[in-house]
């Protein structure tokens, strides 16, 4: 009989890295816990692990888990991918009562025991999808896990130690860290936004290219595959072009899931759901600064204006918060531990996500040459410190409504 770890419901880990993640799944190999690991982070991104006797069965979750099956299906299971009619028809064959795992699994299981896929191809599918997702999982700078028991009709079809997956995603997170835009996630897609330009400055065969595969609508993962090399190469490729301003790079939805759920009836919400839907139409506000107390403070003024509030205390993750959570106006201060609050405005502006959105620097000056320089660099405008709740509520109204 297998233990269940012997932990509280909810455990928040701080800087979730590598030597953090491996020591967390050993702790669950050693009682050989059964059922899921459901990891979120503050932006209530939630990535599962299924496993049995402590080692993993499936993965999924995060931004695009739609998008990250069907690209990695794809990759390791070529031939199913290419047999689009009979694919279709696999996938509205599934149904919800019959589900041990997700959708995705139960495809995969039965493609294995119909013998049309092996159990290497199995294999290597999940391990891709795993490592995609301790990228993601590492580029959050908190993590909260919980448990939840999970009950398997049939054996696993495998089981995987995650220590490779583990190490392969940071050993790429290293290396995406050294780009420019290692504030972003590979979640984002690069977007020709002056073909003309591009054209005029770029040969027959690299224009011919570049707008075959930069379309926007796939993102950096996506396009890994398609040209068979790993995120971080392909993202170096396409890097002069986003230096020159021809590609900016957006967000994207993920691919619809497939499941009898998306297709039933849209039923009446009860009443708890249409209380959230009134507070998730609230507008959200961004206040990035290292310093507690006074995100906490501005956290107050911003409850009192009953408008939703995004906090981020680490400016080194800033940017892909905010392309994340998508914010209706953001407050940042002048000076971020080392980061220039101007220069993050400039880099927000850059994005076309963050053209029209406003932008406000806090500081304790009010010279006239610094808001000048603000102005050049995309800010809406100053705030004075101490920020006064007035003054916001003024932006406010300004702004939002």
């Amino acid at each position: 009989m297998t233990q269940q770890p012997n932990v509280p419901p909810e455990i928040p880990i701080r800087d979730f890295n590598a030597s953090k993640q491996t020591k967390l799944f050993q702790t669950l190999k050693k009682p050989r816990f059964t059922g899921c690991l459901t990891l979120s982070n503050p932006l209530l991104r939630e990535w599962h692990f299924y496993l049995y006797l402590g080692r993993l069965v499936y993965a999924s979750g995060g931004t695009h888990p739609v998008r990250s099956w069907r690209r990695n299906l794809t990759a390791h299971m070529p031939e199913i991918a290419a047999n689009r009619e009979a694919l279709q028809k696999d996938l509205a064959s599934i149904t919800l009562t019959k589900s041990q795992l997700h959708w995705e699994y139960d495809l995969i299981r039965k493609w294995h025991d119909q013998g049309r896929v092996t159990r290497e191809q199995v294999s290597q599918m999940v391990q891709a999808i795993a490592t995609e997702i301790f990228f993601d999982v590492s580029q959050s700078t908190q993590v909260i896990y919980r448990f939840s028991p999970h009950n398997y009709r049939d054996n696993p079809l495998i089981l995987l130690d995650v220590d490779q997956m583990i190490v392969k995603a940071w050993k790429l997170l290293n290396q995406w860290n050294t780009l420019d835009i290692s504030h972003l996630s590979p979640n984002t897609a690069p977007q020709i936004q002056n073909e003309p330009l591009l054209r005029s400055r770029s040969s027959d065969s690299t224009y011919k290219l570049l707008t075959t595969l930069v379309t926007g609508r796939a993102s950096f993962w996506d396009l890994s595959i398609r040209m068979k090399r790993d995120v971080v190469q392909v993202a170096r490729s396409i890097m002069p072009y986003i230096k020159m301003g021809f590609v900016d790079l957006v967000t994207i939805d993920d691919l619809p899931a497939p499941t009898p759920a998306l297709q039933a009836k849209k039923k009446v919400p009860p009443v708890e759901d249409v209380a959230k839907q009134k507070i998730a139409n609230r507008p959200l506000i961004a206040y990035i600064d290292p310093d507690d107390d006074q995100r906490k403070y501005v956290g107050k003024i911003l409850q009192e204006a009953e408008c939703r509030y995004l906090p981020i205390g680490d400016p080194m993750r800033a940017m892909s918060i905010l392309l994340a959570q998508k914010p209706h106006l953001i407050i940042l201060e002048l000076e971020l531990g080392g980061i220039d609050g101007l220069d993050m405005c400039a880099q927000l502006k850059k994005l076309s996500l963050f053209r029209q959105t406003p932008v406000f620097i806090v500081t304790d000056s009010s010279g006239i040459f610094d808001r000048v320089k603000s102005r050049l660099m995309g800010a809406t405008d100053f705030m004075l410190k101490p920020i006064q709740p007035e003054e916001i509520m003024l932006v406010i109204q300004k702004y939002l409504h």
